[in-house]
Order: C-alpha cells, then sequence, then structure tokens
C-alpha cells in the first residue's frame, strides 16, 4: 500500500476550519524522544532503573527518590539537523543548526533520616525538551507524469461553479485547494455528469513540469515534570509526577512548478505558499518504583498516562499562476483569510521496564524498554466536527501500532571522572503496510563527565538517524468503472540530527 497518511505537500484543506486534520497531526504532538541532561544523553536516556538525574522523571519518577541531597543542574547545546531527499532521480540536500535549552532542573530535599524506615522525602521539578523540529527542507524533481494541477482537479469534483464563483467561496467551507487553483486558473471545468462538474488541468497529457519544494519547520515539544518521591529503607524508591506539556510548531511550506520547454499548453508556473502554526499545553500523570534486591541489582518499574493536550492552530496561504498569453498579464493570484481552529489530542500512554547494574565503584550498565500505546491515540472537539474527528480516529487506529522501544546505557568510573555510552532504538508507529513502517529511529550517543562533591561537569554527543517517505500530493478514486490515480511519486529523507550537549550542575 501507497503512504497516504503523510502528505508533506498539498493536503486537503477546509476553508472553515483551518485545515482537514488528519492523522499526522496526532502522531506529530505525541512523539517523543529520550534526550535531557548530558549524561543521560550519553546513556541513551537508559535511566529508569537507576533515577538520580533530572531527565530520569520523565521516564520513572521514583528516580527522584534517589537523591539524597539537594541538586540543581542546567543543560545547553547545539543542536544540527541535516536531510538528504531523493525525489524522482534528483537529489538534493538541507539543513538547520539551533542552540537551545535542553535541561534544567532543582531537586529539594525535604527528609533526610538515616535510620527511618522513610529515609529521605524528595521534590523535584525538572524541564526536558522531548522533540525539536528544527529543520529545513528542500527538495526538486521533473514530473512527466502528472502535475499539482491534476491533484487540484480531481480533488474539486463535484462542486458547482457557482460556489467557486463567488466573492466570498470560503463561506461556504470549500477546500481551500480548489478555491485557489480556481482563482489562479490553474483548474477549468470541463463539463458535468450526472449532477457533477468535472474539471481539468490547463496541462496538456505530454507535458513535463519542474517541480520544486522548500519548508522551514521550527518548533519543540517539552515537559515539565514535578516529581516526588521517595526511599523506604534503601530498597524501595517510590515517586509519581505531574507533567505538563507545551507544543510551539510552526511551519512555511512553498510549492513551485515550472513548466518544460516544448510543453504543448499556455501555462508556465504556479507558487503555493502555506502558513501553519500551533501551539498547545497538555497534562499527564506518572507512577512508578525502583526496587534494589541487591546492592548491585536496580530494577525499574514505571507507567506514565496519555497526554491530554489541546491545541490551538492557524493556517493561511497564497497561490499565483503565470500563463504565456499573447498581448495579456497572464498572472493571477490570491490568498487566504488566517484561519484559526481548536482541538484536543490524547498521545499514547507507556508502559516502561528497567534493568540496571551497578558495578562497584567501576561502572553502570542499564536498559529499558517502553511499550507504547499510539493506536490509543485520539483526537477530539467540538460537535460540528464529529465526522471529522470520528474518521481520524478510525485512521489512527488502521494507521499506526503500538510499538516497543529499547534504550541502553553503560557508564565506565575513572576516580572523578566517568566516560559514557549509549543506543536507544524507536520502532516506527506506522503499521506495515505504510511505505515508513521499517524505518525505525536510532540515536547513538556517548560523552564524560567530572563529578566531586559539590559540583559536576558533563559532555554529550547523539546522532539521531531516521528515514522517512512521503507524497506532495495523492488523489486516489476507483469504483467499478473508473480509476484515478494522481500520485507526485515517492519523496525517500535520509535524517541526521547532531545534538552536543553540556551540563554543569551544583549540590547543597
Amino acid at each position: 500500500m501507497r503512504l497516504r497518511a503523510i502528505l508533506m505537500g498539498a493536503s486537503c484543506l477546509m476553508a472553515g476550519v483551518a485545515l482537514a486534520q488528519s492523522e499526522t497531526d496526532v502522531l506529530r504532538y505525541s512523539q517523543t524522544f529520550m534526550k535531557g541532561s548530558a549524561r543521560f544523553t550519553a546513556m541513551g536516556g537508559a535511566f529508569g532503573a537507576l533515577g538520580g538525574d533530572m531527565s530520569s522523571f520523565m521516564i520513572n519518577p521514583a528516580g527522584v527518590g534517589v537523591y539524597r541531597s539537594s541538586e540543581f543542574s542546567f543543560s545547553t547545546g547545539i543542536f544540527n539537523s541535516n536531510q538528504k531527499i531523493d525525489y524522482r532521480g534528483t537529489r538534493s540536500f538541507d539543513g538547520h543548526t539551533s542552540v537551545n535549552i535542553g535541561n534544567a532542573g532543582v531537586v529539594l530535599n525535604f527528609f533526610n533520616k538515616p535510620d527511618n524506615g522513610l529515609r529521605n522525602f524528595n521534590l523535584g521539578i525538572a524541564y526536558n525538551r522531548v522533540n525539536d523540529f528544527n529543520q529545513n527542507t528542500f527538495l526538486t524533481g521533473i514530473n512527466k507524469d502528472n502535475s499539482i494541477t491534476d491533484y487540484f482537479a480531481e480533488s474539486t469534483y463535484g462542486i458547482k461553479r457557482s460556489e467557486l464563483l463567488s466573492e466570498r467561496p470560503f463561506d461556504s467551507n470549500l477546500p481551500w485547494n480548489s478555491i485557489l487553483a480556481w482563482k489562479t486558473y490553474l483548474i477549468d471545468p470541463l463539463n458535468e455528469t450526472d449532477g457533477n462538474i468535472e474539471y481539468r488541468s490547463p496541462l496538456k497529457q505530454d507535458d513535463v513540469v519542474f517541480q520544486d519544494q522548500w519548508e522551514e519547520i521550527r518548533g519543540f515539544n517539552d515537559v515539565v515534570n514535578i516529581a516526588f518521591g521517595g526511599n523506604v529503607m534503601d530498597v524501595v524508591y517510590v515517586g509519581g509526577s505531574l507533567n505538563v506539556t507545551n507544543v510551539n510548531y510552526h511551519s512555511s511550506k512553498t510549492y513551485h512548478e515550472q513548466a518544460a520547454e516544448g510543453n504543448q499548453s499556455s501555462f508556465n508556473e504556479l507558487n503555493f505558499d502555506e502558513i501553519y502554526n500551533a501551539y498547545g499545553t497538555g497534562v499527564s500523570l506518572g507512577l512508578g518504583v525502583i526496587l534494589k534486591p541487591v546492592q548491585f541489582l536496580r530494577v525499574g518499574v514505571a507507567y506514565q498516562s496519555p497526554t491530554w493536550n489541546s491545541i490551538d492552530e492557524d493556517y493561511s496561504a497564497y497561490m499565483n499562476s503565470k500563463f504565456i498569453i499573447p498581448n495579456e498579464s497572464g498572472f493571477a493570484e490570491y490568498d487566504t483569510p488566517i484561519n484559526t481552529f481548536s482541538y484536543r489530542i490524547s498521545s499514547p500512554q507507556r508502559l516502561t521496564g528497567s534493568l540496571g547494574f551497578v558495578l562497584g565503584n567501576v561502572g553502570i550498565i542499564s536498559a529499558d524498554v517502553d511499550w507504547v500505546n499510539y493506536a490509543g491515540m485520539r483526537i477530539h472537539g467540538s460537535n460540528s466536527y464529529r465526522k471529522l474527528f470520528s474518521d481520524i480516529n478510525n485512521a489512527v487506529e488502521n494507521s499506526y501500532r503500538n510499538t516497543v522501544n529499547a534504550r541502553l546505557g553503560g557508564e565506565l568510573k575513572l576516580d572523578k571522572f566517568a566516560l559514557r555510552a549509549g543506543y536507544q532504538y524507536y520502532q516506527n508507529p506506522y503499521k506495515k503496510d505504510f511505505i515508513n513502517s521499517d524505518n525505525a529511529t536510532n540515536v547513538y550517543s556517548a560523552g564524560f563527565g567530572y563529578r566531586t562533591r559539590s559540583f559536576f561537569f558533563d559532555f554529550a554527543y547523539s546522532l539521531m538517524t531516521m528515514k522517512n517517505g512521503y507524497s506532495l500530493y495523492d488523489y486516489y478514486y476507483k469504483d467499478a468503472s473508473t480509476t484515478i490515480d494522481i500520485y507526485s511519486g515517492t519523496a525517500t529523507s535520509s535524517i541526521n540530527r547532531n545534538s552536543y550537549i553540556v551540563t554543569v550542575g551544583f549540590k547543597f
């Protein structure tokens, strides 16, 4: 099956509701990757059974109970994303570099009595960036099979010309693609069949077009963990957390199409610009326990509830076209008003099992395994769009599967110095029938640290590798007598994300 879940290019945009939501939006704001402090990152985020690090709270809040004193830490770094894209036999590259705060937090030790059954009780507040959206994308290719105008024409089928001719066609909640293409003469009425209007592209059958797309994405998904936990007899560590998430996503995209020399039609070029912004906040709960049955072994179990996010978004678009027409300008343009829309998402719940081996003063080996319920994601909102949300939730069930993620880390202690390495594996949430299903995300990391009784300094480098496949546009219809298949072709991307993180901290 071809991937119709990820449409990086022209999607079917609704005039009155900003854009037609899809299962892709639900996934975008639900995926998280374990990256935080330098020590945590260098050891692959495998801290579910270890604790004692600000970033561990987002995996297992029982980790706050491991602290025996108060602590403050701060992390910052350089983050670089490079992307290689192959589209219709042409390869292109782009990248982006940024500096940001990836982690910060404080642990306050309220109770510390080594002779009590309850040895200590702590409160921790930690900030972690769990997904970085920042990237630049560019692709280009020659399409001899179709044009985005064919997609516009087919997706406009059945819409009356009188509606498109209206001075305010968006009052009828027509698809924005249809309105923009009509106003810029990129679709023409063909004929009427059984009361339904057909439309066609202005290009001729054998015309060839050059296609380009640029996209600049900025934003992040971060979480503040408010964790509390204690230590019982140096054997059982328990904890809970209230987690507050923040989503900030911005996309600016330009699609360009240019007629090749020798085409038969008068079409010359088009530009299609889209600006999309989304902001959201959410909450979730976490519970966890760490057991130390013997001195060298740690066993952790943790549960993270779904995150209940509220998302507000806005969308606007602009399209222009140019035709080569003697004695006429041949230029047309049209832009949309700014559309706003609000909805709610429940992101996956997560269950984590962890093992840690503390090898005296020599080092640590640890491992985490997550079960993540992507198939249980849901979108909700106003009753006015009940069918839209129902369709998206059905698409979530049909597109996504529950996944198993794994993290492995190690630390070698050399007196006050330490060397670290780690690995993370994130199974792709798409089901096997989709292009992306075999493309797992892998993270390789290493680092070092220096620690005294009251101060520590850590450095980490991590490389995240992922692959993706998507279409710029895709329209498919089939019945007993007709098959319509307008497909841009698959663009395949290879993404490398490099992180260089420094953490400083103080115990008090």
